[in-house]
């Protein structure tokens, strides 16, 4: 958080010099409660503007949806797991880490980031499934 403690999680803001939170950050508008993941110009329910909007920390997460690319370029890995999970709400499409191979209904957090080949060094998230408990 900001050097102000009196700010709640969901006043946070902590965006890096590019405008976009940390990959375990979702943003969220001040103004309605809405939650998003992807960078957006406005809330896209009651479209204020980006002065509005806080981050929080996501968490958790429940695959919804997997796929495997086995067939990928030269510097991409061979099977490439990426998965749709949902974050209470919000959701996104991820690599997964390592040699994790989700299923649906698996949980899932966030594994750190790291930057995709031409994507002009914009960390993206990456997921790792995670045991009950853990």
């Amino acid at each position: 958080m900001s050097g102000d403690d009196s700010r709640s999680e969901a006043e946070a803001d902590d965006r890096g010099r590019d405008g976009d939170p940390p990959a375990d950050r979702a943003f969220v508008c001040r103004e309605c409660g809405r939650r998003w993941y992807y960078t957006k110009p406005q809330c896209p329910d009651c479209d204020s503007d980006p002065s509005a909007h806080g981050t929080e920390e996501l968490g958790e997460g429940t695959v919804r949806a997997v796929t495997r690319v086995e067939v990928t370029p030269a510097d991409v890995r061979s099977p490439n797991r990426l998965a749709l999970a949902d974050f209470d709400g919000v959701g996104l499409i991820a690599q997964v880490a390592g040699d994790d191979d989700p299923t649906a209904g698996d949980h899932v957090a966030f594994a750190g980031s790291f930057t995709l080949r031409g994507d002009g060094d914009r960390p993206q998230p990456r997921l790792r499934v995670i045991e009950d408990g853990e």
